[in-house]
């Protein structure tokens, strides 16, 4: 839920993308920020070539 989101309607907009979705909730700009952080820390340093999909199940 971002400033994106509000201008194309706000949640009401993607209300059925968040109903379809596993956890049944829309991401938060923290839930990205929290990964991209892992990834720019030497936490992720063993991590090579991955595909790290922060999307809630929601598959566009």
């Amino acid at each position: 839920m971002t400033a994106m989101v509000d201008s194309v309607g706000g949640e009401a907009a993607v209300k059925h993308l968040i109903e379809g979705s596993p956890i049944k909730k829309a991401g938060q700009p923290e839930e990205i920020a929290t990964a991209a952080l892992f990834l720019a820390t030497d936490d992720s340093s063993f991590v090579t070539g991955q595909l790290i999909r922060v999307d809630g199940g929601i598959d566009i």
